[in-house]
């Protein structure tokens, strides 16, 4: 028998336990949703030192109107005192799940010249902030362009909507949009200000890249992590001569990748703030 509580004299009414089968259902249909998965990743994110933020909106400007995108994570570095030193970086995160459909990624070798200007940088600076002190920092710190980096991709097996070019385009939409929205380059203080920006893809499911071998042969092989180039092109957005790079993670990967991510951004933050 339930024991209804009574709070300043007087009773509450008890609810009933919940139908199992009811609860049941309700489970299966949270599972079918994409929710589980973007807790699972916001928790591998906070265990790795991120904030996270759920489900921020943003102004798709093609279509002139708001839109999700599932995670904004946060790895903030600080430096106190008179020189006062704050530095962001950020992941603007899709969260795909697809357990029937891999994900197909073909790839190449960049180019000399990508290899030179290595990943694009999406970053705002206030004016206390020395420009060429954080361009050193992110050449000799940030992680380097892979021996492949990915060219074009699909679903497959897909008679539907294509979740991949979907997430390509949202990743770069909300990142233009957080990136133009920061308050950081318009800060007036003395304080030291940046923000740093990475589109980023997890997909729980299987990730598979294409490649030519040295015999001109297709060859295909799962792939934990790849660098995708996308060049979204629309008038309402800005063209990026180096095009935009997507990471895509695998979710049993997520950690890893977040390890060596964090160990890039501390060396990038220590090598700025002069600690």
């Amino acid at each position: 028998m339930l024991k209804c509580q009574t709070h300043h004299n007087q009773t509450v009414k008890c609810h009933d336990p919940m139908n199992e089968d009811l609860k049941s259902k309700i489970l299966n249909e949270i599972k079918k949703s994409g929710f589980p998965t973007e807790l699972e990743v916001s928790n591998l994110f906070q265990k790795n030192g991120w904030e996270v933020n759920f489900n921020s909106y943003y102004l798709d400007q093609d279509e002139n109107k708001g839109r999700e995108i599932d995670l904004v994570a946060d790895f903030c570095q600080q430096k106190k005192g008179e020189d006062y030193t704050e530095l962001h970086f950020f992941f603007i995160i899709e969260v795909k799940k697809e357990l029937k459909k891999p994900w197909i990624i073909i790839t190449t070798k960049p180019t000399g010249f990508e290899r030179t200007m290595g990943l694009p940088n999406y970053r705002t600076i206030n004016k206390s902030l020395n420009f060429q002190k954080v361009s050193k920092a992110f050449n000799s710190y940030n992680q380097k362009l892979h021996e492949r980096v990915g060219r074009s991709g699909f679903e497959g097996f897909n008679q539907g909507k294509d979740k991949l070019f979907g997430s390509l385009c949202n990743t770069i939409k909300a990142m233009n949009h957080f990136k133009g929205s920061n308050s950081f380059a318009s800060d007036t203080s003395t304080d030291k200000m940046m923000g740093y920006y990475e589109p980023l893809i997890i997909l729980d499911g299987e990730l598979i890249e294409a490649t030519l071998d040295s015999e001109s042969k297709i060859v295909v092989s799962e792939a934990n992590y790849l660098q995708v180039k996308f060049d979204y092109l629309s008038p309402q957005y800005p063209k990026q001569s180096m095009g935009h790079l997507i990471h895509i993670v695998r979710k049993s990967y997520l950690t890893e990748f977040l390890e060596s991510r964090k160990q890039h951004f501390v060396k990038i933050a220590k090598s700025i703030m002069g600690t």
